[in-house]
Parts: C-alpha cells; sequence; structure tokens
C-alpha cells in the first residue's frame, strides 16, 4: 500500500480547490504527464480517478489519505458535502454510512412529480408522501395539494436524515 509520504512525493494539494496536481515528469497510457498538470481523469460517474503505482482510487479517497493517513472501512463511503463530486476539497468531505451518502445524492432520473418520495397515483387526486429510513418506507400522509406533500417530506427529511438531507 502506499503510504502519505510517498502519497505527498507523487502530488501536491491545493487546499482552495481541491485539486491534486502531478509533483513529478511521468509516463502514463495516454502520454506524458508534466509537473502541475491536474491527476487523473473524470470517469463516467463524474468523479475523478487517479493511478498512483498500480492503485486505482476516486481522487476524494486520496484527498481522505493524505489528510488522515486512514482509508475508511468498508462499511463507510466519503460524501461530498455540497454534491459537486470534482470538488475535493477536504472541508467539502465527510464519512457517511452508505445511506446517508444516497441522502444527500442527485434525485433519481425517473422521478416524474419533481420531489423524491412524492407521488401522485394514477387515477387518484390527492398527492402521497414517504420516505425511507433504514431500509423500511413510511407513509407520511396524502395531501391535497403538492406543495403540502413537499412541505410533509422535508420536514421528514430534516427529522430523519439530518444534516445528510438534500440541499434544496
Amino acid at each position: 500500500m502506499l503510504s502519505v509520504e510517498r502519497l505527498k512525493e507523487l502530488l501536491d494539494y491545493e487546499p482552495a480547490t481541491g485539486r491534486l496536481l502531478w509533483k513529478v515528469k511521468r509516463n502514463s497510457f495516454r502520454g506524458r504527464v508534466k509537473p502541475g498538470e491536474p491527476a487523473g481523469c473524470i470517469g463516467t460517474h463524474g468523479y475523478r480517478l487517479i493511478r498512483l503505482e498500480g492503485t486505482l482510487r476516486h481522487a476524494h479517497q486520496w484527498v481522505w489519505y493524505w489528510h488522515t493517513g486512514e482509508w475508511p472501512d468498508k462499511q463507510t463511503d466519503i460524501d461530498h458535502i455540497n454534491g459537486n463530486r470534482d470538488d475535493n476539497r477536504f472541508e467539502n468531505l465527510r464519512i457517511a454510512r452508505r445511506a446517508e451518502n444516497m441522502w444527500n445524492g442527485k434525485m433519481r432520473v425517473d422521478n416524474s412529480s419533481g420531489y423524491p418520495g412524492v407521488v401522485q397515483p394514477k387515477g387518484r387526486t390527492k398527492w402521497d408522501a414517504r420516505i425511507k429510513v433504514d431500509g423500511e418506507f413510511y407513509f407520511l400522509g396524502a395531501f391535497y395539494s403538492y406543495k403540502e406533500a413537499v412541505a410533509a417530506r422535508k420536514a421528514a427529511e430534516k427529522l430523519f436524515h439530518g444534516d445528510f438531507r438534500r440541499r434544496r
């Protein structure tokens, strides 16, 4: 495993931007890398990936290791507080359970109401609000207006998800 000292020999960290920059000139499969160039590339899921001495990790994982000297255990994720997957400033990163990390994620693409956990079932005039907590769905109520259903969902997010709730 790569030591923190070796990591700091290979890369520089910019605290203001969260970017990791190459310190050393080296060859990569894409060509030559010069000192001062950003390390890695954006992967298919929007996270920056960096390979160091045969180990491929997300940039936010390298930044966490840089600052703490430890890798999170298998049960936890590193969450981007502001939701920007390429904002790897240390103050924007926090340890989270997988569920907490998902609460802070983007809205699902198949959402048709415009707000998570709010749905108007076919053939009904009322709006249903629900929330998932620790693997269980909770029905928050049926409301005459979309606004009321969203308000109920927001209140439940604040109660159950706390600091990990989506900021909208």
